[in-house]
């Protein structure tokens, strides 16, 4: 698949996976939206272009770049393709509001989860909170946001966000997850899927920090599954972004 990416921060944090800040229809692309905090535009190169190379990604194994929504995109083969970057406090989302975005262009639609964007850790098995931090990914049933903080009963432990979605491949499509308060939301094509507020222990309660030495990952999940076939850049976080505000 192929995929962009973005980070805003105060107090929200907002990743987006994209090429560009326009649609493919656009003559011209509006410019970065303010309180940009982090982006990987994955023209030709995994660079962080707003903090420097403290924050710049690492292609593991054959990943490259193939044409995106704008310019180019991050290109992953669905075997062991895949983005590194390293660990900075800023890139945990604690308890504060955020946003995570991207664009996707799946080469092929169905067979195993497909982890689009994550900072996660599993926890053993059998553990009752499931995991710490956070994953957006798809799978067979639907788009899906995995939570935890390693106390709390994590997502897809007994609750979980899943909206199924009409994919088609070799087609660009617009996928948001965000927390506002005491909600999740997931997002497609700038229009609002579903949302969850967790049933015992509200969103904002749930403390989404992970290790130090947790790596912010693009199509991977520390294991062969990854996502099939290319990916723009990613850009990550906003500030006070508002749910309608999400870009589509």
């Amino acid at each position: 698949g192929v995929m962009k990416s973005t980070i805003w921060e105060i107090p929200l944090v907002l990743i987006f996976v994209f090429s560009a800040f326009c649609p493919a229809f656009a003559q011209t692309c509006i410019p970065p939206l303010s309180g940009l905090a982090h982006w990987w535009p994955g023209d030709g190169t995994p660079q962080e272009i707003i903090n420097g190379q403290d924050y710049d990604g690492t292609l593991v194994n054959g990943t490259g770049f193939a044409p995106g929504l704008v310019s180019e995109a991050f290109s992953l083969d669905g075997v062991d393709d895949w983005i590194s970057i390293a660990h900075h406090d800023d890139l945990d989302f604690g308890t504060r509001d955020f946003t995570v975005a991207m664009w996707v262009n799946f080469t092929t639609v169905p067979g195993p989860e497909m982890v689009l964007i994550e900072k996660w850790i599993q926890l053993q098995p059998g553990h009752p909170t499931g995991g710490l931090g956070w994953s957006l990914s798809k799978r067979d049933d639907g788009l899906i946001l995995s939570f935890g903080d390693g106390v709390n009963l994590a997502s897809c432990s007994g609750i979980c966000l899943i909206s199924q979605v009409q994919i088609q491949p070799n087609e660009w499509h617009h996928v948001a997850t965000l927390r506002r308060g005491d909600t999740f939301w997931l997002y497609w094509d700038g229009q609002p899927l579903q949302s969850l507020i967790p049933p015992e222990v509200p969103a904002n309660m749930y403390n989404l920090d992970t290790e130090e030495t947790t790596t912010l990952k693009i199509g991977h999940r520390g294991n062969s599954q990854d996502t099939p076939g290319a990916v723009p850049f990613p850009p990550l976080y906003f500030p006070g972004l508002n749910r309608e505000e999400t870009p589509g």
